[in-house]
Formats: structure tokens, sequence, C-alpha cells
């Protein structure tokens, strides 16, 4: 497992990663093997699979789980997931695996009504027999108060780190198993359930007697107490996925007039409230398999249009905020290569987008390089150390990263959010020094249509201030190059 701060997430689909066109059913986890090329030429170092465990049919997003030890039929079985994992170990790619825990089913399960006996029409031993039962996908979410359900999840959880030797669990959906009733989108009028409070302890607890495991909930409901400690009233989780970054992030990109397009939305999403314990402690991102499967970012920024240069800058500005916020980034499968098409189960991924948008990738690839600090020039954005300075009336956003301070260490990455030039916008740095240009989203290397700019980093270097231009929509990063070796 790479060091958590230098991990950079790419959440995929294995029945689509590895499809193509008239392919019929579901890709393989054998099919995704020669495809950790693509990961590793990008600079991926940890991918997080949506649910692999055997659920109803043989095309779905896998969330309708029937046979939680099972890996699904169709995508080769525990096999071929064997060979998948090794194949990312050896590739030094860590796996993170999705697992379904706030309900089962509802098709094909084994455990409903498991010794005969059963209330209100409802599963029986393993499950809730009351209105506990019921969720915004099926009645069938299990009784988190009895022994006997707690040691089979915590017996799944040892499964899958232990056997199968992934490096972590994403729990999906975890409001849905610390409290119950209200609705999928409004959970204010849930219920806490204590029960499922427990539980969720005993799964992490469970999980960290194995070293080095990777505990992420999904829960998007802003609950610092989820990567609390569990002696401090915590529930134990590691990181979380971040919905405030999410969301203000995506409605600003995806605002249609630039004046509604709010700076202090976007300050707030990279403060951010959950990485107030510490950035790793929060999972952000601006595309995930829930927004992809209704519309793809490039079709939502520029709708009719996806692949217009609106939409590839916009897009572009997105991926380099996740890049350079404090946090665990993450991509979703396509977003490297511009992908337009909404997500779906029966949709194989169309790798000619690749050589389509081969600016795209490269802009992709450059700026994991940078967050990964794997040129030595950039290791503040792994680091604690976070400023944001804001421009309303101009829509620009200013981010100060550091983890220790100096030379190699220290980046200063600007972003301007209108369409329009900023020519001679005044920038002032931190502090008098050698600031190298590092990035510029808005080189020609990353567009298929000619812009008027090319990096030269010898040439853009300053020291105190400098007067930038900034193009449409686009991103500069700065650096401080640490002293050659001679």
């Amino acid at each position: 497992m790479p060091d958590w701060r230098t991990l950079v997430l790419y959440e995929l689909h294995v029945g689509t990663f590895c499809g193509h066109e008239g392919w019929s059913g579901s890709a393989t986890l054998d099919m995704c093997i020669p495809k950790l090329d693509h990961l590793l030429e990008l600079g991926i170092n940890a991918v997080e699979l949506m649910p692999v465990a055997e659920f109803d049919g043989e095309v779905g997003w896998g969330y309708t789980t029937a046979y939680p030890f099972a890996v699904e039929h169709a995508y080769g079985g525990p096999d071929a997931f064997k060979r998948f994992v090794n194949a990312c170990h050896n590739a030094g790619i860590a796996v993170i695996m999705d697992v379904v825990y706030n309900h089962l089913g509802p098709m094909d399960l084994p455990l409903w009504r498991f010794d005969g006996w059963f209330e209100n029409d409802l599963g029986g031993i393993y499950f809730y027999n009351d209105e506990r039962a019921e969720t915004p996908w099926a009645h069938t979410r299990p009784n988190y108060g009895l022994e006997h359900v707690r040691s089979y999840i915590r017996d799944n959880v040892l499964f899958w780190l232990d056997t199968m030797h992934c490096d972590g669990l994403r729990v999906d959906g975890v409001s849905f198993i610390r409290l119950w009733g209200g609705s999928e989108t409004n959970r204010s009028s849930a219920t806490f359930n204590p029960e499922g409070e427990q539980m969720l302890k005993e799964v992490t607890e469970t999980a960290h007697k194995l070293e080095g495991k990777l505990m992420i909930a999904e829960d998007l409901q802003g609950n610092l107490t989820l990567t609390e400690e569990i002696s401090s009233g915590g529930l134990g989780f590691d990181s979380q996925w971040d919905g405030s970054f999410h969301w203000p992030v995506f409605h600003v990109l995806a605002k249609e007039k630039d004046q509604d397009r709010r700076m202090d939305r976007l300050r707030d999403a990279v403060l951010g409230e959950l990485g107030s314990h510490g950035s790793l402690h929060r999972i952000i991102y601006v595309e995930s398999h829930d927004e992809a499967g209704r519309q793809r970012l490039p079709s939502v920024v520029s709708p009719g249009r996806q692949q217009s240069w609106m939409a590839a800058r916009l897009a572009a500005l997105g991926s380099a905020l996740v890049m350079v916020s404090p946090g665990i980034p993450m991509l979703f499968q396509g977003q490297d290569f511009l992908i337009e098409d909404a997500f779906s189960a029966g949709s194989p991924f169309d790798w000619a987008m690749k050589t389509t948008h081969a600016g795209t990738f490269s802009l992709h690839k450059d700026l994991i390089s940078l967050r990964r600090n794997l040129l030595n020039t950039s290791r503040g954005l792994q680091g604690e150390g976070v400023n944001v300075t804001i421009d309303e009336e101009n829509k620009v956003l200013l981010v100060h990263r550091w983890d220790l301070g100096g030379p190699g260490d220290d980046v200063l990455a600007v972003f301007n959010f209108q369409r329009k030039f900023l020519s001679h916008h005044q920038l002032t740095f931190p502090f008098p020094a050698e600031w190298f240009l590092a990035f510029n989203s808005a080189d020609a290397r990353y567009h298929n249509s000619a812009t008027v700019f090319h990096l030269n980093p010898e040439e853009d270097k300053t020291t105190t201030s400098t007067d930038l231009f900034l193009h449409p929509y686009s991103c500069v990063i700065y650096t401080r190059r640490p002293p050659l070796l001679i």
C-alpha cells in the first residue's frame, strides 16, 4: 500500500472499463489487467473498484449484493479477482473494494428467510422485520442488533482484506446504516440507529487489526465523527467521501454565467471542514459513479457540445482543483480523456477517446505528477498547509499549499473561472523566492485546438511578484524548484 499522502484514486467499474464496441455482457477482471498499463502511465497508484461481490444478473453497478462472499461470476469469479489484485500489487497499485452493508439484494438472496421464520412479510433472522428494514432500494436492511449478523459482516470485512488481499474498503451508504427512515436525498428526517453505529465500529476495529488497511466511508452528511477515533466517540474510519467538496465545485463549474460562479464557495470547498482533522480524512472528487450515471461533467457544463473548448477547459479546472486541494484525490473512469456519455453498466468504455482527447490525458498525467511529487518539486501538495484567497470580481482563486515549506515544497495555484483573458493580473507571491511555472492548463499540449501559450519553465520564473496573463478558464501552478545538484 503506498503512503496514504501520495494516493491518487481511480474509481472504476470492472464490467465496462475493459469492454469494447460490439462486446456483449460484462468485461472481466482478467480483461482489466492489461489496462493497468494505462493507469500506470497516468500515474494512478490506487483503484477503487465498484462492488464485485455477486449480484443478481450479469450486468449492473454492483450495489445489489446477493452473495457478499462470492466474486461476481460474470467478472471471472474469485480466481480472476486474485489474479487482478496480484497484478495491481506487482504494479504498485493498491486495491480498494466497495462493499454494501446498508441493504442486501433484493434478488437471489440466500439469507432471505434463512430458517423459514419471518414477520410482517419481511426477511427473517438476518434482517429487521419492522420499519427499520426499509431502505430506498429494498426492504432488506440487515439487523445490526443481532450478533450473528454483525459477525457475518465482520467476517466479510476479513474476507476482502485478508483472504482476498485488498488494501482497504469503501463502505457504501453509511448514513443508511447509522440511520433508518427518511429519504435518499434528505437524511435529516431519519432516525438514529445505535445498532448500526455499533456495527460500523466493529467493522473498522476488525479492519484495523490488519496493518495498513484504509477504511473509507461514503456518508456525504459532513459528519466529522466518522473519522474520529472510537475511543473519542467516533466510528474509526480513516477517511470519507467529501460531498462538501464535490457539490460546490460541480455546481460552480456547471453555472451557465460566469457572474454566478462564486469563488467563496470554491474557497470553502478547498478548505473543507472534513479536512479540519487532517487532509487524509476526506476523499475529494468532481465526478464519481453517482454523478456520471446521470450526466458527465462535460455534458453539464456545455450541453449539446460536450467536446467543445468550453467543456474541456472547465473539466480541466475541476481536475486541477482536485489535485491541488487538501485531501485524497479521486478520478472516475474516463475523466482522464473527457468521456462525455453518462455512465451505464451496459455500455462499454470508449477507449478510442484516449486518442481523440490525448491532450486531456496528458493534462491529467501532469497534474497527478505534481500531486504525487514525482519530480521532487511539489511536496507541499501532500502537506497540511493551505491558504486560499479569492478575487470575486475577476473570478480568480489562489491556493497556496505547503508541507514544511521551502524549495521543492511550496506550491501556488491560480485559477481563472471566467471566459475572458486576464492580462496584467497582479500576483504577489507569499514570500520572495524563485518561483517556477510548472503547469498551465492552457498549454497547447493539452488541447487539440491551437493556443498561444507554450510552457517553458526556464523562462517562466519570477521571484516576488508578476503580472499574470491568465487564459480563459485556466489554471497555472508555480513551484519552488530545489537547487540543482552538481
